[in-house]
């Protein structure tokens, strides 16, 4: 019994001298910081898409070639809206903030020709909108029988 009793006396002085203890406190976990546009809203980015919206009215005037079809007095009228976290579509161009890019689609009939550009910002925040690479193609076969042959834009009935 007396066994028994110095072994829970011994079990005790141990736990309260490990109770004792100052211990150090568990190092920090390194904390990561969020994107700087994480929760950005899109009046914030808004500014930054004006600037690319520029920077495009810009190219288009000085080069004729870049998106032929496109009315450069109705574009520079047109509000730019936005659809996702630092995007903007600016009638059929759609501006990417984060990879400082644009791209665009255009049809004629069954021919498809698709515009992909890009940006660069300089130090002073300065955008600059570079000429697009133009890819041409065809609707496939199956759209084509799908949807007919029908014009992009539909003319009035008369009655």
């Amino acid at each position: 019994m007396l066994t028994v009793r110095l072994f829970w006396m011994l079990v005790a002085a141990l736990f309260l001298a490990g109770c004792s203890e100052q211990r150090e406190p568990a190092p920090a976990l390194p904390v990561q910081k969020p994107s700087p546009f994480h929760h950005e809203s899109p009046e914030a980015s808004l500014p930054q898409a004006k600037q690319a919206k520029a920077a495009l009215l810009q190219l288009m005037r000085s080069d004729p070639s870049v998106f032929p079809s496109i009315d450069r007095g109705h574009y520079a009228d047109l509000d730019l809206m936005p659809f996702g976290r630092r995007r903007f579509q600016w009638g059929m161009i759609r501006i990417d903030l984060n990879r400082k890019s644009y791209s665009a689609s255009t049809r004629s009939g069954d021919d498809v020709t698709m515009y992909f550009g890009d940006f660069d910002v300089d130090e002073q925040g300065q955008w600059t909108a570079h000429s697009p690479s133009v890819q041409q193609g065809r609707r496939p076969k199956g759209m084509q029988e799908a949807y007919g042959k029908t014009p992009l834009r539909a003319e009035p009935v008369a009655p």
